[in-house]
């Protein structure tokens, strides 16, 4: 069953080890999942409220391979659709929510901070396939901004006691592993603006930030996948 979901996959060259790593997957029952979370005593407003579903007829990432997006802490707050073709727009996330803030989200974490701690410093890509790859390729201290460019704490107020807390974004969040980072966006418009805007965040951050220029205009996973040895 969806043997083509899988064999897109392997076609971008990730291992059985890789999928399992970061729970890829695929929709192709429009309406299972509805039923199970209701048969679970979700009620279908919440199911609704969630992000996932359009309604109980259709989950939102129907027909699309899914990437798991997950706190820190592993727990999977918001989902990542991404289309098998060349069809636009290629990718489908989940909406905001109160589990899910794109500012204060960094793909593969979970997975990347023992190895950000070991290490000393992170590196920051621009899309869930360079984190995917970079730790395939056993640069396991890999992230993904789940937004434009990185992002830095705010203060905010507590809607019912009225206090101020300081909210932890990328940056804040990044702090607790590392004060060292090296931004590794594309090299298009919208990656060099997203570069000069995280450098603009990470002013006055006590924090070392590096730039890494990919040879050839790449990304991180077309460079590895055509032979560069990303650890150089």
């Amino acid at each position: 069953e969806n043997k083509k979901y899988l064999d897109y996959l392997k076609n971008r060259e990730m291992s059985d080890e890789t999928i399992r790593k970061f729970q890829l997957g695929c929709s192709t029952a429009p309406r299972d999942l509805w039923f199970y979370l209701k048969e679970k005593g979700f009620t279908p407003q919440f199911l609704i409220d969630s992000g996932i579903f359009i309604s109980e007829w259709r989950d939102k990432f129907f027909v699309l391979i899914t990437f798991p997006i997950a706190n820190s802490m592993g727990h999977v707050v918001a989902f990542t659709g991404r289309v098998l073709d060349n069809a636009l727009p290629k990718y489908l996330n989940s909406p905001a929510s109160h589990i899910f803030d794109k500012s204060s989200t960094l793909y593969g974490l979970h997975l990347a901070k023992q190895a950000i701690s070991k290490t000393g410093e992170v590196y920051i890509v621009e899309w869930q396939m360079d984190t995917i790859t970079l730790h395939q390729a056993w640069v396991e201290n890999a992230v993904w901004i789940s937004g434009t460019a990185l992002t830095e704490d705010q203060q905010e107020q507590d809607a019912k006691t009225g206090e101020k807390f300081l909210k932890l974004w990328h940056i804040g969040i990044l702090k607790r592993f590392t004060k060292k980072l090296y931004l590794c966006l594309d090299s298009d418009n919208a990656g060099v603006k997203a570069t000069f805007a995280s450098i603009e965040a990470l002013a006055n951050q006590d924090i070392e930030a590096r730039i890494i220029i990919i040879p050839n205009g790449k990304d991180p996973d077309e460079f590895i996948k055509s032979g560069g040895n990303f650890a150089l």
